[in-house]
């Protein structure tokens, strides 16, 4: 078993907010490419890691949703996956410390798959193999896996096991609707999760989407009684707002702070947050959890 593992059997690892909405405070502009903003930045994207650090987290994650080479061919910055992977890996190495796992975040492409969209399974089993490759040659210690469908579990599953040892984890961006959470291809949340334990993974949670921080409890509470994988809780802080053309995020720290006992309650053993969580958040968090 791995350490991340072996730790999580006693423990609730905390873990960081979003790249993209903090680098925006640093000069990035959300319609770039933000794993090339993040690499032509090193010094921005290293303070980004070090204020998790300082704030208390157990854990910080290389790499982003935008480092695919689905993503990355919209900026005609396909060629240089491998690269940008790999200086991402890297300079959050240079930074963190022996006692803060590093994580590696493995994203889907935005195309969905044939026959409703323009992506084969073999090149989305390819895209992940490039990307754990690289993760796993340059030593991080668990692969997590933003899924939005049963496919791309079974191919993200399916390219660990043939590629590398490191544990695993599956995140959800979730919704509510009348027929309960649901991800954005209408994957239903009891589906998902007995899924993924069936393939042998080793996390399950929730990541962005549109749920509160109140319904990400519910979220964890219907994941337990559907499988007995570690929990995983990312939302977002708060469902956003549009305020002057901007997307706001309402959730304050003192509010996640207070409800990420109730995570903790329903079983989650790692616990960060998605878009808009602020350093003060997890500071907050950490305090309160630890």
């Amino acid at each position: 078993m791995s350490d991340v593992l072996q730790r999580l059997e006693t423990e609730v690892l905390i873990g960081p907010g979003d790249l993209p909405t903090n680098a925006a405070k640093k000069g990035f502009n959300l319609v770039e490419n933000a794993s090339w903003w993040l690499v032509n930045h090193p010094d921005a994207y290293q303070e980004i890691l070090k204020a998790w650090i300082d704030a208390g987290c157990d854990f910080v994650v290389a790499g982003h949703g935008s480092a695919n080479r689905f993503r990355l061919k919209r900026f005609g910055l396909q060629d240089q996956t491998r690269d940008i992977n790999y200086k991402l890996i890297k300079l959050a190495q240079e930074i963190v410390p022996n006692n803060c796992y590093l994580f590696y975040s493995l994203p889907c492409p935005t195309t969905l798959l044939e026959p409703i969209g323009d992506a084969s399974s073999d090149e989305l089993y390819q895209s992940f193999a490039e990307q754990i490759v690289i993760a796993e040659d340059a030593g991080v210690d668990l692969i997590r896996l933003n899924v939005d469908s049963i496919e791309q579990m079974e191919q993200g599953m399916k390219v660990v096991k043939n590629h590398s040892q490191l544990p695993i984890a599956a995140l959800l961006s979730l919704n509510p609707t009348p027929k309960g959470f649901r991800t954005m291809t209408g994957l239903g949340l009891t589906t998902a999760v007995k899924r993924w334990e069936e393939l042998g993974g080793n996390i399950i949670g929730t990541i962005c989407g549109s749920i509160s921080y109140e319904e990400t409890t519910t979220v964890l509470k219907e994941m337990r009684t559907a499988c007995s994988s570690y929990l995983y809780a990312r939302p977002n802080a708060g469902v956003p707002e549009m305020i002057n053309g901007k997307a706001v995020h309402p959730g304050i720290p003192e509010q996640m702070a207070k409800e990420a006992l109730n995570w903790v309650e329903a079983g989650a053993k790692l616990i960060g947050g998605c878009c808009g969580t602020t350093p003060e958040h997890i500071a907050k968090v950490a305090a309160a959890v630890k």
